[in-house]
């Protein structure tokens, strides 16, 4: 909540002006409270208390790294207090009404019959956004919406936020300009973009749009360029662009959505940003650190705790000689799960699912401890129970598709 007093009076856009304006609503009657007052003061005397311990005469002294380390500390000091308790009560008043009123005032305004809970959802989805545009560092707040599935705009928004590599961008946009930004297979790889949208049945909404097909291919043979080998592109790095693709055709503006320069630059930008990152390479093989798991262990673990019958029967199908059950299941989860999990989900699940299976991923990029790989791995066995209590051969053919 704090941070909603950080937006500026800026929006170009319709709906960032209405967001704009209930916010600016919101923070002139935050700032203009008695509990705006009181915190400021308690915020003012532990900024002192850090310069006197520092000895530090004047906080313009320092130098900016100095002043938001202090700032952090005096901030902290007073987090909890009366004061800041008391100004987060006002600032979820305020928020409350400014956007109740807003909404009121669009329903009266506006032609035809509104949601108003649509409504409501929209303007602080516009609110987030607008707050998100004016202070990327915030983008760490996101963290609340955990087990969430985000909104197209929100999550363009998260993901470019995220997936943003400047430097990778001006550098594709100056090898295009200079016509060298495809690979020596740029034929082969146009070839393979078009047949895995025509033929991959997740990926039919793709199929409809004109440019999709194109800018896979740019990405791809600019990537396949940077990488200085002979060897062809694997499948993995056909399939992961299609859902960074995905998101961005979605919030496109149609000035913007067919034009395939324009989507293939930020695609690249985000494409190459995560597979730099590779969240997607966990440790397939039993874990060296006595006091580490890997995911497949995690995801074997789970398993027997949730189905006894279908762990035995994964365990006895992959048994082999003189091994014990728990290296048995663990070879079974190994092999069912290493192809799904080397993509991500994507082709074996629904676009939509692997979009919310992304929104979690991108989300914990900056947060190690959150790792929800194992849960959806997981998941995504228990789903195929039934087939897969039928199989006579569960170790020697790939997981089927959900």
């Amino acid at each position: 909540l704090p941070c909603l007093l950080e937006i500026t009076q800026k929006g170009a856009m319709a709906d960032a002006s209405r967001a704009s304006a209930w916010l600016q609503r919101a923070r002139n009657r935050v700032e203009n409270s008695q509990e705006w007052q009181d915190f400021t003061q308690g915020l003012f005397d532990s900024i002192q208390q850090q310069m006197r311990e520092s000895h530090v005469k004047a906080f313009l002294d320092l130098s900016e790294a100095e002043k938001a380390l202090v700032l952090q500390k005096a901030t902290k000091a007073v987090q909890g207090g009366v004061p800041y308790e008391a100004l987060m009560s006002r600032v979820s008043t305020c928020l409350e009404k400014a956007i109740y009123h807003q909404i009121a005032q669009e329903m009266q305004d506006g032609d035809g019959v509104k949601n108003r809970l649509a409504l409501l959802s929209t303007r602080i989805e516009d609110g987030v956004m607008t707050l998100l545009e004016e202070r990327p560092d915030l983008k760490g707040r996101l963290c609340s919406l955990f087990n969430q599935v985000l909104p197209a705009k929100l999550r363009g928004l998260t993901w470019r936020l995220y997936l943003s590599n400047r430097k990778a961008r001006l550098e594709y946009l100056s090898q295009t300009a200079a016509q060298r930004a495809t690979s020596w297979k740029d034929r082969e790889i146009s070839l393979r973009c078009q047949d895995l949208l025509d033929s991959e049945p997740t990926f039919q909404a793709l199929k409809e749009s004109k440019v999709a097909a194109r800018c896979l291919r740019n990405v791809l043979s600019y990537y396949h360029k940077l990488q200085g080998t002979s060897a062809p592109l694997r499948e993995p790095d056909y399939l992961l662009p299609v859902p960074l693709l995905q998101a961005i055709l979605d919030t496109a503006p149609p000035s913007v959505s067919e034009s395939a320069d324009s989507l293939s630059a930020l695609l690249v930008e985000e494409f190459l940003t995560f597979m730099k990152l590779q969240p997607w390479l966990p440790k397939f093989c039993t874990s060296q650190d006595p006091n580490g798991t890997s995911i497949l262990e995690e995801v074997a673990s789970l398993l027997e705790e949730m189905d006894r019958d279908l762990t035995r029967f994964l365990a006895n199908m992959c048994m082999q000689p003189e091994e014990g059950h728990k290296e048995a299941l663990l070879r079974g989860v190994r092999h069912m799960l290493q192809p799904v999990l080397s993509i991500l989900f994507v082709g074996y699940l629904s676009l939509d699912t692997v979009l919310y299976i992304w929104d979690q991923i991108i989300l914990g990029l900056e947060r190690p401890s959150f790792n929800c790989l194992p849960a959806f791995a997981t998941v995504f066995i228990l789903l195929l129970r039934d087939q897969l209590l039928k199989c006579q051969t569960v170790c020697k053919h790939p997981p089927p598709r959900i």
